[in-house]
């Protein structure tokens, strides 16, 4: 079924009975249908806002998926590998999707990098040498950590023209650290991750490369634990030893990682993960925390560091909630006129944005953002490309989009949701109970991390609903009681990835071969 068509269905209310097909009659067992995975990866694609999907198509060998076609930006390329490694089932992706950009010339894209990352606080002092050849970015140099060498591909990934990025940059072991110390690093972010189950990993260190082994759940959290290795005084970084059992969370009913939950435990992890992202610091930031509800309060430099500090804070096991009270101070005054300038020069340079008239208007360096886009995604995309520009304090999006809702029944909706939970491998759907009242689904049931919840409330709207209260419950933590979640809020869940992430080598064959 082509992308086209599937767009069709969700906007007919006739996505339901898409996904009922793909799972009808199936029982989660030990590896999904190739044939359903694909089909339900397809379904994924059209429904996302953050992709153009109507050119990629997905096959799928052995559980190893191949993705081919093309799409129009780096950042879609992405998103679209990291929706398919989420799927039940999928133990491996490779991603030959082709990036067509809009034609720039090579001077003026490397002219736009420098811009960026000049300017950018993380970036400004770093000594990166930028080439460009059709489009393809070479960034050599040195900087203090595989952190900040991650957030450089980040920012590339964001401008328009930009078709792969070859990240060369080295990093500087200011630090001599012992592989000893760099292990016990590795195990501790291990257990502050939520989407890591670290008990059925070994870490071994030895001149500063890591080999894990063992066994995780899915593909998706064999990249969270890839990408908590790369602490400081890390050179490199080896997987294939882990191993994707699929339901192994039904065997040993994985436990809960509430260690955290000491309020001193809680903060002391908060403030070492905002301490290893760069574009943080973490010494103007104070940190509390009451009935597993985080407080976040001082002084940062700019809206991007205060949204990237609040979704540090809540990827942090034990964590239900964040209370963002930090305040904006730009570092440097910038004039009213100088700053809408520059967002909406911004605007029109990202690749996401550039065919919508949008326009911004600046008042004491708050941002107030007008125009139409096609959906949701891009409206709050507008919002976060304004906020990351040096100077702005805040952002009013009074951008709007057309709100397309197809009817359909509640027993519709409650298959669809259903089946959405079947998908996700970050969710063990059957702790899950799915009522629908009036286009409201209702959810219920116990879980083993906020994230596997926040992940449920993202399947309830992809699945159709118009709202969602959730009853849900984490195993250990206090009650909070029923929450009730907008189509707004989905945004929040459904299109942060993380930010620094980097994927893992592909080590398999087209053929479908195991890691």
């Amino acid at each position: 079924m082509n992308m086209k068509m599937l767009r069709f269905l969700r906007h007919t209310g006739i996505a339901a009975c898409a996904l009922l097909v793909i799972s009808c009659g199936y029982q989660r067992g030990p590896m999904p249908d190739d044939e359903a995975v694909s089909r339900a990866i397809e379904q994924e694609l059209a429904l996302s806002e953050a992709i153009q999907a109507h050119l990629i198509d997905v096959e799928t060998e052995e559980g190893i998926v191949m993705l081919e076609g093309s799409v129009p930006t780096l950042q879609e390329k992405r998103h679209a590998r990291r929706l398919a490694e989420i799927m039940a089932g999928v133990r491996g992706v490779i991603n030959r999707l082709r990036v067509k950009p809009v034609a720039i010339g090579d001077e003026m894209l490397r002219e736009r990098i420098r811009t960026v990352l000049g300017r950018n606080p993380v970036m400004e002092q770093a000594d990166v040498q930028i080439s460009v050849n059709n489009g393809v970015v070479a960034l050599n140099g040195e900087v203090a950590s595989a952190a900040e060498k991650n957030f450089a591909g980040h920012l590339l990934r964001g401008i328009k023209g930009v078709r792969a990025v070859r990240n060369e940059l080295t990093i500087d072991r200011a630090v001599t650290r012992s592989d000893e110390e760099a292990a016990a690093d590795i195990r501790a972010v291990l257990r502050m991750d939520p989407f890591v189950n670290e008990r059925h990993l070994r870490v071994e260190v030895r001149g500063g490369k890591v080999n894990i082994s063992g066994e995780v759940g899915s593909l998706s959290e064999k990249t969270y634990v890839y990408n908590d290795a790369r602490v400081a005084g890390i050179d490199a970084v080896d997987v294939t030893g882990v191993k994707i059992s699929y339901g192994i969370r039904d065997r040993d009913k994985r436990r809960s990682k509430l260690l955290l939950k000491n309020p001193e435990k809680i903060e002391a992890a908060v403030r070492e993960i905002l301490r290893l992202d760069p574009r943080v610091d973490a010494g103007d930031i104070g940190v509390k925390s009451e009935d597993q509800i985080v407080t976040l309060f001082g002084f940062v430099s700019s809206r991007g560091v205060r949204r990237a500090a609040e979704r540090d804070a809540r990827n942090v096991a034990g964590v239900w909630a964040v209370r963002n009270m930090l305040s904006v101070k730009p570092q440097e005054a910038v004039t009213d006129q100088e700053l809408a300038r520059t967002v909406n020069a911004e605007l029109s340079w990202d690749p996401l944005l550039e065919r919508f008239p949008l326009r911004a208007r600046v008042e004491d360096q708050r941002v107030y953002l007008r125009g139409t886009v096609e959906n949701l995604f891009q409206k709050f995309h507008a919002e976060e490309v304004a906020g990351a520009v040096p100077g702005v304090v805040d952002v009013r999006n009074h951008v709007s989009y057309p709100r397309r809702w197809g009817w359909r029944s509640d027993e519709e909706l409650g298959a669809a949701i259903r089946a959405q939970l079947f998908w996700d491998a970050r969710v063990k759907e059957d702790t899950v109970e799915v009522e629908v009242n009036d286009s409201t689904a209702v959810l219920t049931g116990t879980l083993s991390s906020v994230q596997e919840a926040h992940a449920a409330i993202v399947n309830a709207f992809q699945g159709g609903a118009r709202a969602v209260k959730s009853k849900l419950s984490v195993k250990g933590m206090e009650e909070h009681g029923p929450v009730n979640y907008t189509y707004r809020d989905f945004y929040q869940f459904a299109y942060e990835p993380p930010d620094l992430f980097t994927f893992p080598p592909e080590q398999f064959s087209s053929r479908g071969s195991s890691d």
